[in-house]
């Protein structure tokens, strides 16, 4: 069952929708006082600024202070000032439409493509992992990791994880309603939450736990995007409207103002 969590402090929510402009950049003054949006300082970037497209798939900052972007034509770092391009005629990656991107504990960075399969890169050096490799499905559509260090992969086959060991594949055939995976969160228990194309979400913690679909509460079981919150709230994105399982329940309840909205990315700030 799902375990209470003392909370830590107020936060906010914020759903972004892609594929958009990579063009809101809010940069807070250094002092904590609450500033209406007005104060935020706005800035845009797009192709004339040398971005090689303006949709967005994908956007983090790793620890070195980049920030790395997925787009259709090919992955960006970009350091404040420059874009700088990775493109399959100019590294080793095999496609070019970014769909994820993740970093390690061990400030790895892991890029999914539409095709071209699993990419890391780590102080210059590329790896690639394919079909050939063990991976049930070379189009990746979400990345994760969890507190043991594995990485957990979202295909168009199968929810796939990597360790020391090798890669495990698990499908219909192990339990999941739909192969297709397109959303990945852990939370702060190591649960893993698994979001399905046509399947709902999946509850997983060494093996699956609970699937979540239209009997619990869920309206649309077209999960796009998924986030666990510091109060053990799952955020759940639909290609209908906002959802939450809140902490100690097991219904999911629809988040009021978002029907028929398709929430494709969820992040909690600090």
């Amino acid at each position: 069952m799902l375990r209470k969590q003392r909370a830590f402090g107020s936060f906010l929510l914020s759903a972004c929708f892609f594929p958009a402009l990579f063009c809101n950049l809010f940069v807070p003054p250094v002092y904590t006082s609450p500033l209406s949006l007005k104060e935020y300082l706005l800035r845009s970037w797009t192709v004339q600024s040398g971005l090689p497209q303006n949709t967005i798939t994908d956007i983090i900052q790793t620890q070195e202070g980049y920030i790395w972007i997925g787009t259709p034509t090919g992955l960006v770092r970009f350091d404040g000032i420059h874009f700088k391009i990775f493109t399959k005629q100019d590294s080793p990656l095999k496609n070019d439409r970014i769909t994820s991107l993740y970093e390690d504990t061990n400030r790895v960075l892991w890029v999914g493509t539409d095709g071209g399969g699993l990419n890391s890169y780590e102080k210059g050096s590329w790896t690639n992992f394919t079909r050939e490799d063990g991976l049930s499905d070379s189009h990746i559509r979400a990345l994760t990791g969890d507190w043991r260090g594995n990485l957990w992969v979202g295909t168009d086959y199968g929810l796939n994880s990597l360790d020391p060991d090798g890669i495990r594949v698990y499908t219909t055939e192990n339990g999941l309603y739909d192969n297709i995976i397109t959303a990945l969160t852990t939370d702060n228990w190591g649960n893993l939450w698994v979001g399905t194309l046509r399947g709902g979400l999946v509850w997983f913690n060494e093996e699956i736990i609970a699937v979540f679909d239209y009997y619990d509460g869920l309206q649309n079981v077209s999960v796009q995007s998924l986030t666990a919150d510091y109060l053990e709230n799952i955020w759940i994105g639909t290609l209908e409207g906002l959802f939450i399982l809140r902490d100690s329940e097991l219904i999911v309840r629809y988040v009021a103002g978002t029907r028929y909205t398709p929430i494709t990315s969820l992040v909690e700030d600090k």
